[in-house]
């Protein structure tokens, strides 16, 4: 799915840019459509990464100038948004695969 994204599959090419920028009113927290660049206060902003986490705690990153894509599957449905245990996983894998 995520790569989709990256071949215009979901929406032409020429609109990506649209789609995968900084949306931001306020200035406090980078996101785009659907996607952020931080995620529980830690940001992907500099690097230009674009992250959608899911409410099981799969998460899809995409960096769209680099056409990268990474995508962690998990089966474990936690209580509310904001679980320490996938901010640390989370981090980990935004931080050595991109």
């Amino acid at each position: 799915f995520g790569a989709l994204w990256l071949d215009g599959k979901i929406i032409p090419l020429q609109n990506l840019g649209k789609v995968f920028c900084d949306y931001s009113q306020a200035g406090t927290r980078a996101q785009g459509l659907g996607w952020h660049q931080d995620l529980y206060g830690y940001s992907t902003q500099d690097r230009g990464l674009f992250i959608h986490p899911g409410f099981t705690g799969c998460l899809l990153a995409e960096n769209p100038k680099n056409s990268l894509v990474s995508a962690f599957v998990s089966n474990r449905t936690y209580y509310g948004r904001d679980n320490t245990r996938h901010r640390e996983i989370f981090r980990f894998l935004l931080d050595n695969i991109f």
